[in-house]
């Protein structure tokens, strides 16, 4: 699997996998049943709550989606954009500051 389409698959309803692949590999995101699907998967695997705060639902709903995309891509769950082939890990060992990875 390539760096830019990782994600953790083996959490998945397998349904789900097959039907969230056939629309990312369609490059399908504008259908109600991709919308459906990226809800539950943000639910359970981005927000890890529900229903979603209001925080996040006022400022997802001021997002300028097309830098979103042009960066991130059109799926939270498989980077695509500019970033997906973003990797700075070769250069960690330049970070002067204190810092903890989660």
């Amino acid at each position: 699997m390539e760096y830019n389409k990782m994600v953790v698959w083996e959490v998945y309803h397998p349904t789900c996998k097959i039907v969230y692949m056939s629309w990312m590999n369609k490059h399908e995101y504008d259908s109600a049943e991709y919308d459906a699907i990226d809800k539950v998967l943000t639910t359970y695997f981005t927000l890890r709550t529900a229903p979603a705060p209001d925080c996040f639902t006022t400022s997802a709903s001021g997002a300028n989606l097309e830098i979103y995309v042009g960066m991130q891509g059109p799926s939270e769950f498989a980077v695509g954009g500019v970033l997906g082939d973003f990797n700075v890990t070769s250069r960690l060992d330049e970070l002067i500051s204190s810092l903890i990875l989660a």
